[in-house]
């Protein structure tokens, strides 16, 4: 018994990952840089931002769902908690600055 494959094309790059049309982008503009993080909802989107010890002024963080886009100005103090070393000051400052995203 023979079997017929059919030839496939085979690509050297990898797969482009597809984002979901429900998926939330949040990117945070940091003294001139620029972070992006991807997530289910607005609040774990914002938690995925990986800024390390950069945070120390203002900030323009901008979360994005499908056509969707809210920006808001974080002031200095804000931006300090939102990416603090201590876990607790972090997590109240993540659930207040995702409240700001809610109609989203």
């Amino acid at each position: 018994m023979k079997i017929k494959l059919k030839s496939a094309q085979v690509s050297s790059s990898r797969p482009k990952k597809v984002a979901k049309n429900n998926d939330y982008f949040a990117s945070i503009k940091i003294l001139g840089r620029n972070y992006q993080a991807q997530g289910a909802t607005a609040k774990e989107a914002i938690e995925k931002l990986n800024v390390g010890k950069v945070a120390k002024g203002m900030s323009i963080l901008t979360v994005t769902k499908g056509e969707k886009s809210c920006e808001k100005v974080l002031n200095h103090n804000q931006t300090f908690r939102l990416f603090s070393l201590s876990r607790m000051m972090r997590e109240v400052a993540i659930k207040n600055v995702s409240m700001m995203f809610q109609g989203l």
